[in-house]
């Protein structure tokens, strides 16, 4: 599974074992059509799902691509990036939610 990306592979395996998840979606017009091809050539090892604009638009719009959602354990958006972020950010913001969950202070 060399295509997958290294970055979301990793924060889906650290977050996985404290009950989380990463889901990815596509907002591609011809939905599955072009997903699924890009599914098996990528080898995501992740949940993907098929948007619309009305989901896009409960999220208050997506106006660019990437844009990542962090959404903690109640469903509520909790950050929301768009363009690329680093490994760093995503850790940092992970390891603040589930930190909150355990009424723990956060120190770096």
């Amino acid at each position: 599974m060399q295509d997958r990306n290294p970055l979301v592979h990793r924060i889906q395996q650290d977050v996985q074992e404290p009950g989380g998840a990463v889901l990815g979606m596509s907002l591609d017009n011809d939905g599955w059509e072009s997903v699924k091809p890009f599914l098996l050539e990528k080898k995501m090892d992740y949940p993907i799902m098929v948007g619309s604009d009305q989901l896009s638009q409960s999220f208050g719009g997506i106006d660019s691509l990437p844009t990542t959602f962090v959404i903690d354990r109640d469903g509520r958006v909790a950050f929301v990036h768009t363009g690329l972020v680093g490994k760093d950010t995503y850790e940092k913001e992970i390891r603040s939610l589930l930190d909150s969950e355990r009424g723990t202070m956060i120190t770096d």
